[in-house]
């Protein structure tokens, strides 16, 4: 054999070349069975629980700026930290949201207590308000507080301002199937002597009325409700007559777009106003409604 014949043979004694490695396999989460994703998003996000959103969300810190008498001061968390984070999770991607917001938003109830905040000294304001609209529209199950002294004139339409902001916000796009009301009027009284009081920051406690009947004058703060439609389960509790909370209750398991309130009339009387910068007063006509007297004709809401 010659050395081109040689140079064209194999050399078997070469060590023979690794094959490529193969490419990992890539996990896909989307891949896996809708039984699988769903307790993973239940093992990420709250779940079978009661979210709170009132005035137990509120924090004192102190501030080295201001006056003495005001260092002490109240924070607001806005937001639960468990719907935040949660919100946070939701926010990885479009398709997760899709899928997991049904957990978060559906297996949970909202709890929203329309209240004061217990060191007395702020008003909280509006906490329906702390939630986004659009998360708000999303809502499965929603608790509904209200634990004030309604029978101040200002607190009263406070409250039902309140409300009718949360219903405006809800719009029809809801997707409530369980709302709870709870009307509770009362005083709020000191929960410590005065000589224990820091700063002017009293701790408070609500003590409801015990005479019902009494309370039940107050009852119809609740009124914006009912202009919400399309809930199936509705209970309304508290100081509340029966036959309001169920016709109430019917009113709100309407379907979208049934109309038939009708607003009560009240008579109006003449009394003389001083306005602003006005030399003299003039005769302006007002209304003889009493302020926790209802605006809606319930009776001819019944006859409907």
């Amino acid at each position: 054999m010659d050395a081109d014949e040689q140079a064209n043979q194999p050399n078997s004694t070469a060590t023979p070349r690794p094959a490529p490695p193969s490419s990992p396999s890539t996990f896909r989460f989307f891949d896996l069975p809708t039984e699988l994703r769903l307790k993973v998003y239940r093992h990420l996000l709250p779940h079978g629980q009661t979210i709170e959103i009132g005035p137990q969300t509120i924090r004192a810190y102190y501030s080295p700026m201001g006056t003495p008498h005001c260092r002490l001061r109240l924070r607001l968390t806005q937001r639960p930290p468990e719907l935040q984070n949660a919100r946070n999770i939701l926010g990885t991607c479009r398709r997760f949201r899709d899928e997991a917001s049904d957990v978060l938003y559906g297996e949970n109830v909202f709890r929203f207590e329309l209240s004061r905040d217990r060191m007395g000294t702020l008003g909280i304001g509006n906490n329906i308000k702390w939630v986004p609209a659009a998360v708000l529209r999303r809502i499965w199950k929603c608790h509904i507080v209200v634990r004030e002294e309604l029978h101040r004139p200002h607190t009263f339409r406070r409250v039902r301002g309140w409300l009718k902001s949360a219903v405006d916000r809800l719009g029809d796009a809801h997707a409530l199937r369980e709302l709870r009301i709870d009307i509770q009027t009362g005083d709020f009284v000191l929960a410590t002597p005065m000589f224990l009081s820091i700063q002017n920051l009293r701790l408070q406690t609500f003590e409801p009325w015990t005479k019902a009947e009494m309370a039940k004058g107050y009852q119809f703060v609740l009124e914006p409700l009912a202009e919400l439609r399309g809930i199936s389960d509705v209970q309304i509790t508290g100081h509340v007559d029966e036959g309001l909370a169920k016709t109430v209750g019917e009113i709100m398991g309407k379907d979208i777009g049934w109309d038939h309130l009708v607003r009560r009339s009240y008579k109006q009387h003449k009394v003389l106003k001083k306005k602003k910068h006005a030399a003299r007063r003039t005769p302006v006509m007002v209304s003889t409604k009493k302020f926790w007297q209802p605006e809606l004709d319930w009776g001819a809401v019944g006859e409907n």
